[in-house]
């Protein structure tokens, strides 16, 4: 049915170029007929804000999903266990689905006192709220192959809002972001290499700062419907 679909269509919107080049080999169609357009944000809530202060030396780290396995999270498990003896790193983890009773076994057996799970419905306002209120917002860590094909809605929703993204490494990541300047990246399935990173931004305010006004500026170039339309 895909396939038909895609052969009929005289365009076919996709979110990457990755995806654009899987779908064409995929279905053995060619590459013209796809046209990239990125997720973006185009919800005014998603926007910079006044944001109470983090203290010095502390981490507040939000991620917030459906509980995939492109997600990750056991990812994100493993690197707050890695850090559990690391001072002032707290994890805020919003959502429900999939794998959700599974991940919570994992964090009761880990015993992760440094990992708050909301898992009621929160809205798009109420979101906004939680993630003006972090320092830190996480993408996807996952190991599927489509991981490596997608930016997620998540990691425009922190950019919109000036928020530092850390998030896996990817082909499709870097149509849009680079490591070090717009976000720091990690190697997919690597709880130990996306603890390193959350601590280097913990240790490194200005480094912190920086990668949020330069992804910010970044999302404002490839983000907004003006951009993508």
């Amino acid at each position: 049915v895909d396939r038909l679909a895609f052969r009929v269509a005289d365009i076919v919107l996709v979110d990457t170029e990755e995806q654009r080049r899987h779908f064409s080999a995929l279905f053995d169609l060619p590459l013209g007929k796809f046209l990239r357009s990125f997720v973006g944000e185009d919800d005014d809530d998603f926007a910079p804000r006044a944001a109470s202060d983090g203290k010095l030396g502390e981490l507040r780290v939000l991620f917030f999903g459906t509980y995939v396995p492109l997600h990750g999270i056991d990812v994100i498990l493993e690197a707050a266990h890695v850090l559990a003896e690391e001072k002032g790193i707290d994890f805020t983890i919003i959502g429900s689905g999939q794998l959700y009773s599974r991940l919570r076994a994992v964090a009761a057996d880990l015993e992760l006192v440094n990992v708050d799970f909301v898992d009621r419905w929160v809205s798009t306002s109420d979101l906004a709220s939680y993630l003006s209120n972090t320092d830190v917002s996480l993408g996807i860590f996952g190991v599927t192959p489509k991981a490596g094909r997608v930016i997620p809605y998540k990691v425009f929703d922190a950019l919109a809002m000036r928020k530092p993204v850390v998030t896996r490494d990817s082909a499709a990541i870097r149509e849009v972001l680079s490591d070090g300047r717009t976000a720091l990246l990690c190697a997919p399935g690597d709880g130990a290499a996306l603890a390193r990173c959350l601590v280097r931004l913990r240790d490194d305010p200005q480094l912190r700062s920086a990668i949020a006004e330069a992804g910010y500026d970044c999302y404002r170039q490839q983000g907004p419907p003006q951009a993508i339309g």
